[in-house]
């Protein structure tokens, strides 16, 4: 919509054929007077400019009063500057108003939905997956829109060279051999935290993927053949399905971001109050940098560090530098430097319409920067240039900081339900940082030099899901 039409038109238009939302309406009633009182102000600044301007000639050869007008006119000067940056800013608001109501949103993303299958769930049989199958798993999982980046068959082998875990891919065979669903399994085992599995651990999503329910059952109950076997505590499926007959817990949901087709739509959108933060990083003069394993290092310095502050071990470097050289195309690296400093990164992964991050650090001396909101504005720029239709923030608590954090970007929470199938007598797992008897290990962490946390993290990260 064209703003000009837009306001010059809008005294003579009734909102409510424009607008549907009743608090949208009285925001643009709002918007719209405040910039009728703002080009009021602005034309009557540029009035006495003129004059001022004016006085110059008759003050020619009288120094003192040519020194007085000059700073007269670089306080008007200034005044006007903030007059129509003020004006820009309420003009955004209210285009954006008006674009927002009238974009046609696809939602939820269509990962994110349930979807059957037409295939026959008669004489369906259960194997555990080689690398020999890796192709038809793969052909399956990218023919799945349900799938997300970590179904994978890849993943198996970055597992195992970062954490040196034991795997478990189960393929759902039809009696002609064709694949009909596929439930990745990673086993976790020691002493300090128990024998488990997850699909997948260290991410947001896994889980079962399969063409119907019938077949999905088939798969979960191959799983829990295995665990008793091998002596499981439980298993956690990773998911955002809803409707599984299991013990589960979903206080967690993912952020996600329809993008526009622009930077400037994305401007618009965004709203004056986010703008106004991540341009109050200018002041540091930031430099953005994207790249791959050649940003590592710089990555790592600030992850490592981040990680103690909050009182968590840390991934050895080796498991991002094996996610980065596996899915080269996929992942990459975002480091914000400041005077040539690494000062926020993030770790992208990207995987059909959706980009995500699901790492992102900031060192704490430059918060006063805002640094981590120039950061995401950058992201989010780069994801609309490489035409992703979504930005995954990752997952949060859902109503926690940086839950709030992600919803003032305009992202949509999509609900976490992770699974668990328990051993007999079992209770569901704890493994987090909110069970009250990790207060103190975290707390002792904290206070740890960030070269130590590097050598004792990486060993106790691995049994972590």
């Amino acid at each position: 919509m064209d703003l000009k039409r837009l306001l010059t038109e809008f005294p003579t238009l009734e909102l409510s054929t424009l607008l549907t939302d009743e608090q949208a309406i009285t925001l643009a009633n709002t918007l719209y007077a405040q910039i009728s009182a703002l080009q009021v102000s602005l034309k009557d600044l540029q009035a006495q400019k003129r004059e001022l301007n004016a006085q110059f000639k008759l003050a020619k050869g009288d120094q003192q009063k040519l020194a007085l007008l000059k700073a007269q006119s670089k306080s008007q000067s200034l005044a006007i500057k903030e007059k129509e940056s003020e004006l820009r800013e309420h003009g955004l608001n209210l285009q954006a108003l008006f674009e927002v109501q009238h974009k046609e949103e696809v939602w939820p993303p269509e990962r994110f939905t349930t979807i059957t299958r037409n295939t026959s769930s008669n004489n369906i049989s259960v194997i555990e997956a080689t690398d020999t199958d890796a192709s038809r798993w793969n052909h399956y999982v990218n023919d799945h829109p349900q799938a997300s980046a970590y179904h994978d068959y890849q993943w198996r082998s970055v597992i195992d060279l970062s954490f040196n875990h034991q795997s478990f891919y189960l393929v759902a065979e039809s009696e002609n051999k064709q694949v009909i669903g596929v439930l990745p399994l990673t086993w976790l085992n020691s002493k300090l935290f128990g024998s488990f599995s997850a699909s997948v651990p260290y991410f947001n999503y896994g889980g079962v993927l399969a063409d119907n329910s019938n077949i999905e059952q088939s798969l979960l109950r191959a799983a829990v053949a295995l665990s008793k076997k091998l002596g499981w505590e439980h298993i956690e499926y990773r998911t955002c399905k809803e409707g599984l007959d299991l013990p589960s817990v979903s206080h967690k949901a993912s952020m996600i971001l329809p993008l526009p087709d622009t930077e400037e739509g994305l401007d618009k959108a965004l709203g004056a109050k986010v703008r106004a933060q991540y341009r109050q990083s200018e002041q540091a003069q930031p430099a953005t940098h994207f790249g791959g394993t050649e940003l590592l290092d710089q990555f790592y310095e600030v992850f490592a560090q981040n990680m103690r502050d909050l009182g968590t071990p840390v991934y050895s470097k080796a498991f991002f530098r094996n996610i980065l050289t596996t899915f080269p195309e996929q992942a990459k690296i975002i480091v914000i430097t400041v005077d040539g400093s690494p000062a926020a990164v993030g770790f992208l992964l990207g995987y059909g319409e959706i980009l995500e991050i699901p790492w992102a650090s900031t060192l704490r001396k430059f918060n006063k920067y805002s640094i981590n909101m120039w950061m995401y504005r950058q992201i989010l720029g780069y994801a609309i240039d490489k035409k992703f239709i979504y930005f995954d923030f990752g997952r949060s608590s859902i109503d926690a900081g940086t839950y709030k954090f992600k919803k003032q970007w305009g992202a949509k929470p999509i609900q976490h339900y992770w699974y668990y199938q328990l051993a007999d007598g079992k209770a569901l797992p704890q493994l987090n940082p909110n069970n009250p008897k990790y207060k103190l290990a975290i707390s002792v962490w904290q206070k740890l030099p960030v070269w130590v946390t590097k050598i004792i993290g990486p060993p106790l990260v691995k049994y972590l899901p």
